[in-house]
């Protein structure tokens, strides 16, 4: 009886801001409804592909959100395509962005359903950077590192929402990459993982 409850708040839920451009296979809203159908029919094997498909189908859409906020250019720095990599409950989001002879990638790593024990990554990130010789920084309100190995300048965010959000470049300055991440729409980004 729980999982119907919890089921049709699910559902409420999702109808409260319905997508007409989902068909009707691919609306999570859908998706459970037929989830209880068949939990009602005594079918739970069928009942749970279907909840599974559901949440992978929320998954997906709030990967589309948070995609469709990695800006196609960022000063004068023009973005590659678009690369999203899921493995073992992890989601890594990636575009380089380059002008001229320089470069910076942007790498968004993410647990698949939010930021879950990722913060915690987030956090391991900072200490090792402070440990290493890197310095705290702030960047639109989201604390992190910023430390040079080598001929590599990294800057590492922890997002309020989970999860870590990182700029990299072999060829600029540890300044110049701490300039392209703080106009890199970093607060929305986060907001868009709420």
């Amino acid at each position: 009886m729980k999982q119907v409850v919890m089921l049709s708040v699910i559902l409420g839920v999702l109808s409260l801001n319905p997508s007409p451009a989902l068909a009707a296979a691919d609306d999570p809203a859908e998706i459970f409804k037929e989830v209880i159908s068949l939990y009602e029919d005594g079918d739970i094997d069928g009942a749970l592909e279907e909840a599974k498909w559901g949440v992978e189908r929320i998954e997906q859409l709030r990967q589309d959100k948070v995609s469709a906020v990695f800006p196609d250019e960022v000063g004068d720095f023009k973005g590659t395509p678009l690369s999203k990599n899921k493995a073992m409950g992890i989601m890594v989001t990636e575009r380089n962005y380059s002008m001229g002879g320089n470069s910076v990638k942007v790498s968004l790593t993410e647990g698949a359903a939010g930021g879950g024990a990722l913060g915690g990554l987030g956090a391991l990130a900072q200490m090792a950077g402070s440990m290493g010789g890197g310095r705290s920084v702030r960047i639109q309100r989201r604390k992190g590192t910023a430390m040079e190995q080598g001929s590599r300048r990294t800057v590492n965010l922890t997002m309020n929402s989970g999860g870590n959000l990182s700029f990299e470049s072999s060829n600029l300055s540890l300044d110049e990459v701490l300039k392209f991440a703080e106009n890199f729409p970093v607060a929305e980004l986060d907001d868009a993982r709420e």
